[in-house]
């Protein structure tokens, strides 16, 4: 089973504007579980190939793309939010409106990729905490991006663990953003659901 979008699975843009309404409310009740709030500031999507399918052909429509060579590349990169076997992806929106403030937390914030994880409670109790791995194109030393790339990889014990636990969610640690949440069971079972079908 692949776990990535295929040119085999795209419509063509006549098509996916015909059937758009009826897409969109679908991928909405697909994101409503995979969206996640942590504090007043963080939103974090958990992708899977349906909610990357529908961002591949959002982006096809909305520039035009038709040529083949144009949709491959598209393809290859959105198809890095799909996770791979083990993973859990997720897409992280710090949604600041106001522009003065958005520029001094962006910058307030780096050093973030060194402070996200996730986070589950094993049988005994405890704590597994599992260190975010970020896309380095999306900060520097000046600032960071409004838009973040995180990926969790889970080693076979994780993997095992996690697909029992009852409680899991996100922890931040940066000085300028200290919170941990957990998801709902509704979200959490989405979360599973996504991860058993990266280890078929």
């Amino acid at each position: 089973m692949s776990h990535k979008v295929s040119m085999e699975e795209l419509l063509s843009n006549e098509e996916y504007t015909q059937k758009r309404p009826q897409i969109r409310e679908r991928i909405f009740q697909i994101k409503a579980p995979r969206r996640f709030h942590l504090g007043n500031l963080f939103t974090f999507l958990f992708e899977n190939k349906d909610t990357v399918w529908y961002q591949i052909q959002e982006m096809l429509r909305a520039e035009g793309i038709t040529e083949k060579d144009a949709i491959l590349h598209e393809l290859e990169t959105y198809n890095q939010l799909a996770p791979d076997r083990g993973e859990i992806k997720v897409t992280l929106l710090i949604e600041i409106d106001d522009e003065v403030y958005r520029k001094y937390k962006l910058k307030e914030l780096v050093g973030l990729e060194n402070s996200l994880y996730l986070i589950y409670e094993k049988s005994d109790g405890t704590i597994e905490e599992i260190a975010g791995i970020f896309d380095d194109k999306q900060f520097n030393r000046e600032r960071i991006s409004s838009v973040q790339y995180i990926t969790f990889r889970l080693n076979e014990r994780q993997q095992e663990e996690f697909l029992k636990t009852k409680r899991a969610g996100i922890k931040v640690t940066h000085p300028a953003y200290y919170f941990t949440g957990y998801l709902n069971e509704e979200q959490l079972q989405a979360v599973k659901e996504d991860f058993k079908k990266t280890l078929i």
